[in-house]
Parts: C-alpha cells; sequence; structure tokens
C-alpha cells in the first residue's frame, strides 16, 4: 500500500533541493570546481552559501553524498521522505524528476 502525504510537504523538499544545489554550483565556482565535502561547508567558512541548513519537511537531514552513486561523477542530494528511510519510492531526490 503505498503511502501518500501532502504536496506541500513534498514541494517544499524539492524547493529545498534546488536551493541546495544552486549553493553546491556556486560553492564549486568559488573553490576551482571542487565540490563542498558536506553540505556543512555551505554555512561555514568566510562566504555563507545558505543562511542555514534546513531538515527536511519530515525532520531529517538532507543527505548528500559527493561522489554521487546515483549521479556519476557529481552528487546525490535527497529527502529520505516521510518514510524516513533512504531508498524507498517516497524519496525525494536530484537524481529524479518524479
Amino acid at each position: 500500500l503505498r503511502r501518500y502525504w501532502p504536496r506541500s510537504l513534498s514541494d517544499r523538499a524539492k524547493s529545498d533541493i534546488k536551493t541546495y544545489e544552486t549553493a553546491i554550483d556556486t560553492y564549486a565556482l568559488d573553490h576551482q570546481d571542487q565540490l563542498p565535502k558536506s553540505l556543512n561547508d555551505l554555512v561555514s567558512g568566510d562566504r555563507k552559501y545558505v543562511k542555514l541548513l534546513k531538515k527536511d519537511p519530515w525532520g531529517e537531514e538532507y543527505v548528500y553524498t559527493n561522489p554521487g552513486k546515483h549521479n556519476k561523477g557529481d552528487y546525490d542530494l535527497f529527502s529520505k521522505g516521510p518514510d524516513k528511510v533512504a531508498g524507498n519510492a517516497d524519496d525525494i531526490t536530484n537524481w529524479s524528476t518524479d
């Protein structure tokens, strides 16, 4: 049985991921194409790329992996979704348009 959750929560997670993608891209431009080691790099140092690291709408940290398993040669960024378990159909990712 598939779980359904309010569209606004998944839309917020998608928006947060887009915000982090922009911050990661800007970080890479400022650091000779080097991606951050973790999302914490976006809020530390002289330049802040985001004001603060948000948790996803379900209270979990966004997951950032570099190098990415799904985005070869790049990074993966995702929310584990409402079930809070990675690798399920309800994950909200930067490698899937669903």
